[in-house]
């Protein structure tokens, strides 16, 4: 279950450290989607990256709240019997 969470982080560091070993790949994004500048393309990657990182942890933080709903009313009907 804890690998989830780190390959999240991992696939998001992989993606940064590729973009500063080989800097002609944002130049030729920026070309590709017409950036004017360079800063403009790396606070849009910045950007995407952690909507990525919130939109994946809200999934698994809600996946979390159901499983200890169903467990919580679980409980309360072996209590009940």
């Amino acid at each position: 279950m804890l690998i989830k969470y780190s390959l999240l982080w991992y696939f998001s560091s992989l993606i940064i450290f590729i973009l500063a070993v080989f800097p002609f790949i944002i130049e030729w994004v920026a070309e590709l989607f017409g950036f004017i500048t360079l800063s403009d393309l790396i606070t849009s990657v910045m950007i995407g990256i952690l909507l990525f990182l919130t939109m994946s942890l809200t999934i698994i933080t809600t996946g979390q709240n159901k499983k200890k709903s169903f467990n919580t009313r679980d409980i309360y009907v072996k209590r009940k019997k």
